[in-house]
């Protein structure tokens, strides 16, 4: 992934791509990340803030049984099973 000289070869891409839907891709792992990356500015709406403050984190990795915040706050108020 070079994204400094516009080149995007996503096979050198480590676990896929974010789609910005304007003609560009960004790795995936820049969604979030409190820089806009996309041109538009897609990769930083609708992310979702840590409760502590740390970070941010797309909203489909809320209550995805893996802790993307330090704190777990990502993973917090989650429906149990059978209760949802």
């Amino acid at each position: 992934c070079n994204v400094q000289t516009c080149t995007f070869d996503t096979s050198q891409c480590w676990g896929g791509v974010f789609d910005c839907q304007d003609d560009q891709v960004i790795p995936w792992y820049y969604q979030c990340d409190a820089t806009p990356d996309c041109n538009n500015g897609s990769d930083e709406q609708g992310c979702l803030p840590c409760t502590n403050g740390d970070g941010l984190f797309p909203p489909e990795w809320k209550c995805d049984d893996y802790d993307d915040c330090n704190d777990g706050s990502d993973e917090a108020n989650c429906p149990v099973c059978g209760n949802a």
